[in-house]
């Protein structure tokens, strides 16, 4: 009896929903809808951050101030310093936040977006590498790179009129991450650009791969006469 009741229930509910999309006006209506509803959490998540921010600057130039006056070991200045360190997480969060709603956001009118995230096998995220778009056949140009943040994360945007020339011209790219000028990875799989779309990108660089930093040389001083 349960499941009759459910059915009937399910069957209702579809039967409306099936109404409401076969009205034109209701469905631009709910669109509208969740557009605003959308455009408000992007708003919301951009102010949490610029917030964050704020609060931060102030925290750091208060431990600063009590520092000064009190030493680093006064209470007071302990209790503004776990302050400071929990808002900063949370500056950390929400603006990494706003990037990946930035980032999954369709592009303008005929343009192409990649986004994702580079890191090694271990888990650890890969910050400050290079991630570009090589053209797998033809002549066509690399791709104008992007530079992966703190998190390993990245994002590029490119315009219709690129992206219409690649598609009429069947382009066909691969990715590559660079450190420096050194390739430390390249995607074997190759892809076609797609208009008003938004490809995400999850590379791992295997263990032994990613060459370390290289150090600044070293100031050796002058040897005196």
């Amino acid at each position: 009896m349960a499941k009759a009741a459910s059915k009937t229930v399910g069957g209702a509910r579809s039967e409306a929903l099936g109404a409401v999309a076969r009205e034109p006006t209701a469905v631009a209506t709910l669109t509208a809808a969740f557009d605003r509803i959308e455009d408000e959490r992007r708003e919301q998540v951009k102010l949490d951050a610029v917030r964050t921010r704020a609060e931060t600057a102030m925290l750091t130039e208060e431990v600063q101030r009590l520092t000064k006056a009190h030493g680093k070991d006064h209470p007071r200045v302990m209790r503004v310093t776990a302050a400071l360190e929990s808002v900063e997480r949370q500056a950390k969060s929400a603006e990494a936040l706003a990037r990946r709603i930035e980032a999954t956001a369709a592009p303008a009118a005929g343009g192409w977006t990649a986004t994702g995230r580079v890191r090694e096998a271990a888990g650890k995220p890969l910050a400050g590498v290079e991630v570009g778009f090589v053209a797998a056949t033809g002549k066509q140009a690399e791709l104008a790179p992007a530079t992966t943040d703190e998190d390993g994360e990245f994002y590029a945007t490119y315009p219709a009129d690129l992206v219409k020339k690649l598609i009429e011209a069947k382009a066909q790219f691969s990715l590559v991450v660079r450190r420096g000028r050194t390739i430390i990875h390249r995607d074997p799989e190759t892809f076609m650009l797609q208009a008003n779309a938004v490809r995400q990108f999850r590379v791992e660089i295997p263990s032994g791969k990613e060459p370390p930093p290289k150090e600044p040389p070293s100031k050796v001083p002058p040897k005196q006469r």
